[in-house]
């Protein structure tokens, strides 16, 4: 009977909360205040219940217009012996320019049964977009890059810089192998076509097999070696793997060897 009463309490307790997280997010992000997003994501670490939030990334795009992706999770143990267990999930994409925050999406993670078993997907809270300043971004990628920004390729989860991921490093990523094969072929135009896309970690793939290209005596042109510094000034983080270890990183520790 007392578990009973403390599970009641416990999924009240958890309910409130949560409705709490939504609450306080929601209005940090209304407000298009980067610096006061931050703060409000900082401060869920700080509370007595088990909150914590991990930033996937956060990094240029181009210029001053970044992208930032978020995950905010809630833990709660069942009982004071017990394992701590995941209660909800939320995911924050953000694109900032100069400290203003011109594009959200605030979602969170909902089940329903199909067939007997459980499917997940994220449902949006609430949304914005600064069209004009949108706009902007896709004028300016342009102008850089040459090529249109593809949307599809922003907030991208998966993602992962290096050359083998998994159990006992086993699995070569899929954008290496892809990259290894255009080095072989020495297919500059397909590794330029990676290197203008708005997610960094393809773009750091394009710079290694450029890199690669030009140490077996494949002449870079001007511009081409304008995109490579472009992309390597970026500042930010990258989703990187190596073996079983999944890491955000530093741009330039992740690029050190091309710099």
């Amino acid at each position: 009977m007392r578990r009973i009463i403390f599970i009641s309490t416990l999924l009240i307790s958890t309910i409130n909360l949560l409705g709490q997280i939504e609450n306080e997010v929601t209005a940090s992000l209304k407000t298009l205040d980067f610096s006061k997003f931050l703060a409000t994501i900082d401060s869920l670490k700080n509370t007595e219940n088990s909150n914590f939030y991990k930033t996937h990334y956060f990094r240029d795009i181009v210029d001053n217009y970044q992208e930032g992706l978020w995950r905010i999770d809630h833990k709660k143990p069942y009982d004071t012996i017990s394992n701590s267990f995941t209660i909800s999930n939320y995911k924050i994409k953000i694109l900032n320019y100069k400290g203003k925050i011109f594009y959200f999406e605030f979602s969170k993670k909902v089940g329903q049964k199909v067939k007997r078993k459980w499917e997940y997907y994220f449902q949006t809270i609430t949304t914005y977009r600064d069209s004009l300043i949108y706009d902007s971004l896709k004028n300016r990628f342009f102008s850089v890059f040459g090529l249109q920004l593809n949307e599809k390729e922003l907030f991208m989860e998966n993602i992962f810089y290096g050359t083998f991921c998994g159990h006992r490093a086993s699995s070569e990523l899929p954008e290496r192998s892809i990259i290894e094969s255009y080095v072989l072929m020495k297919d500059k135009e397909s590794i330029l076509k990676l290197a203008k896309s708005p997610n960094t970690e393809k773009q750091i793939f394009a710079v290694d097999g450029l890199m690669q290209l030009k140490e077996k005596g494949v002449t870079l042109s001007d511009s081409e070696l304008t995109i490579i510094k472009v992309i390597l000034g970026k500042t930010g983080t990258i989703q990187t793997c190596s073996g079983c270890l999944f890491q955000t990183r530093d741009i330039k520790v992740a690029t050190y060897k091309f710099q």
